[in-house]
């Protein structure tokens, strides 16, 4: 089970020790984004990048993060980014009416994809980019399993169901425009389903089940390859944590659990036997190729891994991290953290209640919101006009139903003023 004061201190680490990036030591980036979780990153080479967070946020750097410019917020919740150039990309969200974003200039203006025709997808939680023409999609965590697919570059959409193969789908993976993987769960109303592994060679015209799970209650969750035959999927559940890896491309796939974490997200490997994973537990480190674990001093809530050569891997977490083996790698200065609204809640980890306090340096309309560890929005606490000045809000562990929540990670923020901010906070009972 998971040591939940533990949970606490790395989702609190923001400046990971270690050593210059020049070691290969990951290290969060000075001065890059910092949200509850950054759930997804992409780069097209070492320079040019792309991050979406949870608190409704693009943001992009041209200079191997650098430095990063916020290039959108708004009140959804964005899960996925892809792009096929400088130019072309999509962001998916969590947002039912307005799923899948694309931009024509690098980011400088997102707008919203329309014209869908049914089975229209609820959300989009994985992006792969084939090719400049031909781009996927898929999600959701606990909505119908449903997949997206583009050949002319985003101009036109086709969107396509894949029940009974899968009830949750929450990553792809494509090599090319016409051979890729999609991994979610099957057999069941999410979350009661079992972790199952897809794979087609015709662009999605069939689908063949390549891996299917015996353990109620998990799911895949990120698909990573390392080359054409070596791949991981991290397998995500509340009490346990284990991935799948494949030798042969995606043929055949072994499961190894993961000692001493739980509630895994992210996995990504350098090569065939190191590679870390990490979540909502820990984060973890094997040199073996999965059969042993240790802990890693690094991460918070890692979700994505993008690897741009043996020397070169940016993660996703609380912020963005960087693992540079280049000998001219420079070390970071210092850790500057942005918080436009001062953002805390008290006590964390709570038990019966906990306080949310924000601080609005004028006035405006304020909305308050509670999500769980998947990104479910759970609660709206506030959605009003409030004055300039310190704000608080209880949260009592209940959703909008008035049901009472599990125990585990919950995320909770503020919109307002134009801005979002969020952070993480733990439920123990």
């Amino acid at each position: 089970m998971r040591n939940w004061l533990g949970t606490v201190v790395f989702l609190g680490l923001l400046l990971v020790a270690g050593s210059a990036f020049g070691q290969c030591n990951w290290q969060a980036i000075p001065g890059a984004p910092v949200a509850a979780r950054i759930d997804d990153i992409f780069f097209l080479d070492q320079d040019m990048g792309w991050a979406v967070t949870s608190s409704g946020e693009i943001h992009y750097t041209d200079d191997g993060g650098a430095t990063w410019d916020m290039q959108l917020q708004n009140f959804d919740y964005f899960r996925a980014v892809g792009f096929a150039s400088p130019t072309r990309g999509w962001a998916g969200t969590l947002n039912p009416s307005s799923f899948l974003y694309e931009t024509d200039d690098g980011g400088a203006t997102w707008t919203v994809v329309t014209g869908w025709v049914p089975p229209r997808p609820f959300r989009i939680c994985g992006i792969s980019v084939a090719d400049a023409n031909t781009v996927y999609g898929c999600g959701a965590y606990n909505m119908p399993a449903r997949w997206i697919k583009t050949t002319d570059g985003g101009t036109t959409w086709n969107s396509f169901e894949m029940s009974p193969q899968a009830e949750t789908l929450v990553d792809v993976h494509f090599f090319d425009a016409n051979h890729g993987f999609m991994v979610g769960g099957k057999d069941g109303t999410f979350p009661s389903v079992k972790p199952v592994v897809l794979e087609t060679i015709d662009g999605g015209a069939t689908w063949q089940e390549r891996w299917a799970g015996t353990v109620v209650g998990e799911w895949g969750w990120k698909i990573h390859f390392v080359n054409p035959s070596v791949g991981f999927v991290s397998l995500e559940n509340f009490s346990d944590a284990a991935i799948l890896k494949t030798i042969d491309g995606g043929q055949t796939w072994q499961r190894y659990d993961v000692a001493n974490n739980d509630d895994i997200q992210g996995v990504g490997f350098i090569n065939e036997t190191e590679g870390w994973v990490g979540g909502w537990g820990t984060t973890s480190l094997t040199t073996d190729g999965g059969l042993t674990w240790q802990p890693a001093a690094w991460g918070s809530a890692l979700n994505r891994f993008r690897y741009i050569s043996p020397d070169l891997s940016y993660a996703s977490g609380t912020t963005i991290y960087k693992r540079d083996c280049t000998p001219t790698a420079v070390v970071p200065a210092s850790y500057v953290s942005t918080s436009p609204f001062l953002l805390s809640s008290h006590p964390n980890p709570f038990n019966a209640q906990t306080t949310i306090s924000y601080d609005l340096p004028r006035q405006g309309s304020v909305r308050v919101r509670i999500y769980d560890g998947l990104g479910r929005e759970l609660f709206t606490l506030i959605d009003e006009v409030q004055d300039a000045g310190q704000h608080t809000v209880q949260w009592d562990g209940r959703d909008d139903h008035g049901a009472a929540v599990a125990s585990g990670v919950y995320l909770y923020r503020v919109d307002a003023l134009g801005r979002g901010e969020s952070r993480s906070m733990v439920l123990v009972k």
